[in-house]
């Protein structure tokens, strides 16, 4: 399956990164069973632990599985993709934002000041007069 998809993918890092989060997340799991035989509760096996402390690759790996899981249904290996019926078990997905406070309108200028005055290249300096800017209220 994979080497079907490969012809697609811009580089081999691409693979490795596919290859990686299946081994770390769904291998321990469901590395052995035949992909005729992988649950719904599998899955959620899987995905449950990670959904939302590592959302985003909670997110890829459903979408890894579920490639392959559509592979194997293409290929006659399965009837149907249990990815399909685990979604309203999981429920929505909250990634954690941390949100910095803004910088008091009065402090830009002392801000600035201190960026231009730091021992650091030029074009650091101004990406943080951007970002001093367009974060202050």
């Amino acid at each position: 399956m994979l080497e079907q998809k490969r012809d697609g993918w811009r580089g081999r890092r691409h693979h490795r990164e596919w290859m990686a989060s299946l081994r770390r997340h769904a291998f321990p799991r469901i590395g052995k069973v035949p992909v005729s035989e992988v649950t719904s509760a599998d899955l959620l096996e899987i995905l449950t632990p990670i959904r939302h402390r590592k959302a985003s690759s909670a997110r890829r790996v459903r979408q890894r599985l579920r490639a392959v899981l559509e592979w194997a249904l293409a290929m006659g290996y399965r009837i149907d993709n249990p990815c399909d019926r685990i979604g309203p078990v999981l429920g929505p997905q909250h990634d954690v934002t941390e949100h910095m406070r803004a910088l008091p309108h009065r402090e830009v200028a002392t801000a600035i000041r201190t960026v231009r005055e730091a021992p650091a290249p030029e074009v650091a300096k101004l990406a943080l007069e951007f970002l001093v800017l367009t974060a202050a209220r």
